[in-house]
């Protein structure tokens, strides 16, 4: 039966006084191939049956349009379009959304008062098509409410994140703003949003910081008022509370102006910033540890008690493998510190000093087994760290680099 024949079956011998057994036995003649269920499920008269065409049709958009239509939704209540949405929710998440978006027209949300959309809202535990909905019907009301309004629409739902965001934007009072930042409910996701609905030009160094405490220290509230400072206390002050994020920090490094700072002012940041190892990194690159003698670089590892992101930079300029196993020792052996220095040692008794000290760290011994020059101290290495993949692979990468040289000289 071709889709012509198959129109004129529908069309010419009177379905709608056939029954919902004789209407289904044609479609499933026809597999319920969508053609075939698209035409025929307009006449069927039973809920049950229309759903479970929409099934066999596997929910295609046009079989479920057709479905609807047949159910004339226009002429049932809410709760029973709910109902009928809710029985409908046997396939899987697309096909369920088909349903959903065909009834949003159903509910006439543009008819409803706030409170009424909320609560279709609420019974629907905020399903995305229906919250899009809504949102795209509030959003043309919402230009021309007070911040009182605007403030009844997030309490009434429920601080949504949605409907808060579409708020968030028409408050023409920062003090209503700065009130919701301080709100328990107001997520995380909302105050990063609501940043950059502060006006902070104009506002003095106090004034943008006191913004930043209501918030929480948010980052975005740290990334965003940031550039309004100038002081250095302050600066550092933001990034500190903002856990000296990545995207704080960008922006608030180049504040401090360290290419016009002399040394003790580099150590002095280093030191306030608690050694941020960005802000470690920056002033260390302005010091010019290059320049230095070994003196004035362990001068500079001393003032700062040998942290050690100032050791893990500095300890690479230093010669002496006294120097260098001394710098580790004082850091207790830490691993960022031994990985540094660990290449710049030649003797065998410093690399193993290095490895010992670690417990035998494997991120440790990965590098300092590179060093050793024979078969049974590769192994022993390998051996204490208990075979550690990472360790065992660079042990074989060292004796394969020593039989190779072997072979090279004895030829």
């Amino acid at each position: 039966m071709n889709e012509e024949t198959l129109k004129g079956l529908f069309t010419l011998f009177h379905l709608n006084e056939k029954s919902d057994e004789q209407i289904m036995k044609i479609m499933k003649a026809r597999h319920n191939t969508k053609e075939a269920c698209t035409l025929g499920i307009s006449f069927l008269k039973s809920e049950d049956n229309i759903l479970a065409t929409m099934q066999d049709a596997f929910f295609e958009d046009c079989v479920c349009e057709a479905g609807i239509k047949a159910l004339h939704l226009e002429n049932k209540s809410e709760n029973e379009i709910l109902a009928f949405v809710e029985k409908a929710m046997t396939g899987n998440d697309s096909q369920k959304s088909v349903v959903k978006k065909l009834c949003i027209p159903y509910f006439k949300l543009d008819k409803k008062k706030e409170y009424q959309i909320f609560n279709l809202l609420k019974k629907t535990k905020y399903e995305y098509w229906i919250r899009k909905a809504s949102v795209e019907v509030l959003e043309k009301r919402v230009k021309k409410m007070t911040d009182e309004e605007l403030l009844s629409l997030i309490e009434l739902a429920d601080y949504n994140e949605d409907i808060f965001y579409l708020c968030i934007r028409h408050f023409k009072s920062e003090e209503q703003i700065l009130t919701l930042l301080e709100r328990e409910q107001t997520s995380d996701h909302v105050r990063g949003v609501m940043a950059s609905h502060i006006k902070w030009e104009g506002k003095d160094e106090n004034q943008v910081l006191e913004v930043m405490k209501r918030a929480h220290y948010q980052s975005s509230f740290c990334e965003a008022g940031i550039s309004f400072l100038k002081q250095e206390e302050n600066i550092l002050f933001a990034m500190e509370k903002g856990h000296y994020y990545g995207s704080i920090c960008k922006i608030g490094i180049p504040l401090l102006q360290l290419e016009s700072k002399s040394n003790n002012d580099f150590l002095r940041i280093m030191l306030n910033s608690k050694y941020n190892h960005l802000i470690c990194d920056k002033c260390l690159s302005f010091l010019n540890l290059s320049e230095k003698t070994e003196q004035g670089i362990m001068d500079i590892i001393k003032v700062t008690e040998y942290n050690q992101f100032v050791c893990m930079e500095a300890i690479t300029f230093l010669k002496s493998a006294n120097l260098i196993t001394f710098v580790i020792k004082k850091t207790n052996f830490q691993t960022g510190v031994c990985c540094a220095g660990l290449p710049l040692l030649k003797l065998s008794t410093d690399i193993h000093f290095v490895m010992n000290g670690s417990d035998y760290d494997t991120d440790v011994c990965s590098i300092g087994i590179l060093l050793l020059k024979t078969e049974e101290e590769i192994f022993s290495i390998m051996e204490k760290t208990k075979f550690n993949s990472g360790v065992c692979e660079a042990g074989v990468k060292t004796m394969e680099a020593i039989k190779l040289a072997v072979e090279k000289k004895n030829k």
